[in-house]
């Protein structure tokens, strides 16, 4: 291998729903994938039967296992970019770095130190000779040079090298490399067994179940025991936490692997969606999802891709671990230039910002992408507005926020109130905050909880303000609560916010949605926009219902008084000020401070709207002419890098059929267009089934072991529709234990306390 000037490249087995080997990876690239490639060896045959289905499986991958040049270095004088971007030793000028990864197609980089990428991928315990180890600093990465000057440095790295490449451990490791080219790795199934299938086929069952209900990885011995109990074989092997972790990092690699080369195959359009946030083990974490149409039903969705560690929230990092992330699966840049067509975030000025932002740096490489601010991010933005334009609104919040406090910092307040609601006959609804970092939606709880216990409320201040046991201090508190609750101006804002908050709660779900696409989220954010218009004028059921109360002194048969110290909130500036500030935070791009004049978002935004609608029948003109709308057509298939001559064929069938349907060649636009997406709720979905995973005793789990529950959980199909057949056949084509292997220790069975024994013995008859 040294002799030859090549790249370093290798192979990974990807199946298709057939379970057939289709495509390669470059060793680089596969540097920095978890399961390393290992060697197989064949064995004598049995249970013929099942290996002649076998047999025939493995030849037909064959014929398709070929090595695959992806990544070649450079004959340029200057050294590849992308070389630099992996931190070469600091004592090693360009042209050294060039030299070096020309001569030793095996050299890695890893944050400014060496390692070598055959012996990191290659399975040494298959290798071993007598006499003979491998060495962990080359495995791992962590070779640096030693010495006081640069050229003692380079000195020790070239002596490192020339030792490394001539050592017994490396010359194995090339050959059983090479003998993976050679296409050796399928002839491993044809040793295994119908028996040694069934029970791993158990094993990785159990496993998945345990990722899928997020259950920690200690359960995997006692619920193998358990089916042991039940009659069930499960092997030898297989067993342990440490093996059902490695499992469900190999079964989520695999499912990574499939819908990346579904969206290779079939060149799909995609939408990338990404978040931030910090684990309780104090680690960055970035959410990568994805928005595209998957498998043959064009369905577009948007789902959890990964989750990865950073090394700190700059932009430069982000956009780095992005593009990194998605190149070990083949999605690298030449892929994205084609097919990448929107980048969505939150508002964060690493994400958005307009001179050094992720999207801002996406569109120096990616000109034609679209950069989008979360729609339910920039919904908080107008209600925030909102609430300081309008007078009245933080009085009401604040005593909102004193509920909270009384219920949640005293178990026996919580209690007393229980007891009211149930001699009501009422069910005690939660009381939490509002218009804090949640959105919307959950204001709006409440708030109802707030409006269904009102009396219950009512009941309890009115029970502790008479409570002799309290102090005075105390029952003055309540006193004054139930004077806020029972003023008409509190009740009348009451009805107010719940109109409102019930409207934009209603939308912050529908703009929530998976599937939503951007005409959908346009035409949803302009009706919810009327009808606050409406709204000003013709108030809503809430308001109207305390407005008559507060005209009668009564609220739910509660005695109500007019108390001039609770400001009022205006229902005409209320939904007009939320109006205005949806028009101003949603009809753009990215919400901005920018006057409208100037705000270029808005203007983009509007010439993505004028370009769409024209796909919309019901904008047509009466007498419409052929070439009508071809333009904006156009330039959607222009910016969509699709073919523009069947595009402007396909919509003008369109104009004749009027239905898309009956359209193949409109069908690309059409997906394209859905892909963009208009939230990033699945990135908090995520989120939120990374905080289930990551309790206060599983906060030392890896980034890696965190990303493969969390896809699985997210993204995983329910344990009873799993088909563990491809990814255990995948396992065993690696060179991995099937669970009947009986070269190899059994677990250790702990040790039971039987200080109970004879309890347990008399509770068994």
């Amino acid at each position: 291998m040294s002799g030859n000037k090549r790249s370093a490249s290798t192979f990974l087995s990807y199946f298709s729903k057939k379970n057939k080997l289709k495509d390669t990876v470059d060793l680089k690239q596969l540097s920095n994938n978890p399961e390393p490639i290992q060697l197989l060896k064949s064995q004598p045959q049995n249970n013929q039967d099942h290996l002649n289905t076998l047999s025939s499986e493995a030849s037909s991958d064959c014929t398709n296992l070929q090595p695959k040049e992806e990544v070649s270095v450079q004959t340029l004088e200057t050294v590849d970019e992308e070389l630099l971007t992996l931190e070469p030793p600091d004592c090693w000028e360009n042209k050294q770095v060039k030299y070096f990864t020309e001569e030793y197609s095996w050299l890695f980089f890893n944050k400014k130190k060496l390692g070598c990428t055959i012996c990191k991928n290659v399975n040494h315990n298959l290798t071993k000779h007598q006499g003979t180890h491998s060495s962990k600093e080359w495995v791992n990465g962590n070779i640096t040079p030693v010495g006081n000057d640069v050229g003692k440095q380079q000195s020790s790295l070239r002596k490192k090298i020339a030792k490394h490449k001539s050592s017994q451990t490396h010359l194995n490791a090339e050959r059983t490399y090479e003998k993976q080219l050679m296409e050796i790795m399928p002839a491993q199934v044809l040793k295994t067994t119908n028996i040694d299938i069934e029970s791993t086929k158990r094993i990785f069952r159990t496993a998945y179940s345990i990722a899928k209900n997020q259950r920690p990885y200690v359960d995997m011995p006692k619920l193998v025991d358990l089916q042991i109990m039940n009659g069930l074989s499960m092997g030898r092997v297989l067993q342990t936490n440490k093996s059902c972790s490695t499992i469900i990092d190999h079964i989520c690699f695999e499912m990574r692997k499939k819908l990346c080369s579904d969206l290779l195959e079939n060149k799909r359009k995609i939408c990338i969606i990404v978040d931030e946030s910090t684990t309780l083990s104090q680690k960055t974490m970035l959410v990568i999802c994805l928005r595209a149409a998957v498998v043959n039903n064009n369905e577009v969705i948007t789902f959890f891709f990964n989750i990865i560690e950073v090394e700190s929230t700059s932009a430069d990092c982000i956009r780095k671990a992005i593009l990194v992330d998605l190149s070990k699966y083949g999605l690298n840049e030449d892929f994205l230039k084609e097919n990448l067509i929107a980048f969505v975030s939150d508002g964060a000025s690493n994400m958005l910002g307009r001179i050094s932002g992720v999207g801002t740096q996406l569109q120096k490489t990616f000109p034609d992408i679209i950069v989008w601010h979360c729609c339910n991010h920039r919904l908080e933005l107008a209600v925030s507005d909102t609430l300081k334009e309008i007078h009245g609104t933080n009085h009401f919040q604040s005593f909102i926020e004193k509920l909270y406090a009384i219920y949640h910092q005293s178990p026996k307040n919580m209690y007393e109130l229980r007891m009211c609601a149930t001699s009501l006959e009422q069910k005690l609804l939660h009381i939490g905050k509002i218009f804090t970092i949640r959105w919307v939606a959950s204001s709006k709880t409440t708030l109802k909880a707030v409006w269904n216990n009102y009396v219950a409320l009512y009941n309890h201040f009115t029970n502790a303000s008479n409570d002799t046991k309290r102090e005075s201090k105390e029952r003055s508190k309540y006193i004054g609560l139930r004077r806020i609750l029972t003023a008409v101006e509190f009740v009348i804002n009451l009805g107010i916010m719940y109109d409102g908050l019930s409207e934009l709660s209603d939308l912050s779900l529908q703009l929530q949605d998976r599937g939503l696409s951007l005409s959908t989220a346009n035409s949803c954010i302009e009706r919810t926009i009327r009808i606050f218009d409406s709204m000003s004028n013709t108030y809503g059921p809430k308001t109207k219902e305390v407005l008559k109360a507060g005209d009668l002194l009564k609220f739910k048969d509660v005695p109500l008084t007019i108390n001039k110290s609770v400001p009022k909130i205006d229902p005409g500036q209320f939904f007009t000020s939320l109006a205005n500030n949806m028009r101003s935070r949603l009809f753009t791009t990215q919400a901005t401070h920018v006057s409208k004049n100037k705000n270029e978002f808005k203007d983009q935004f509007e010439n993505i709207l004028k370009d769409l609608n024209v796909l919309d029948p019901n904008n047509w003109p009466d007498n419409i002419d052929i070439q009508y709308g071809d333009d904006s057509i156009r330039r959607l298939a222009n910016k969509f890098h699709l073919n523009e001559v069947s595009t402007i064929r396909g919509f003008r069938e369109f104009k004749d059929l009027k239905d898309s349907s009956k359209i193949p060649t409109l069908n690309p636009l059409l997906t394209a267009i859905s892909t963009i997406a208009v939230s990033s709720s699945e990135c908090e979905r995520s989120f939120s089934s990374m905080n289930n995973i990551i309790t206060p005793k599983r906060n030392v789990l890896t980034s890696e072991h965190i990303a493969s529950l969390v896809f699985i959980s997210c993204v995983g199909p329910p344990v009873q529709l799993f088909k563990p057949d491809h990814y255990v056949k995948s396992w065993i084509k690696t060179g991995k234990r099937s669970a009947e292997k009986t070269r190899c220790p059994k677990r250790d069975e702990h040790d039971i306390d039987h200080s109970y024994k004879h309890l347990w013995a008399y509770l068994n008859l």
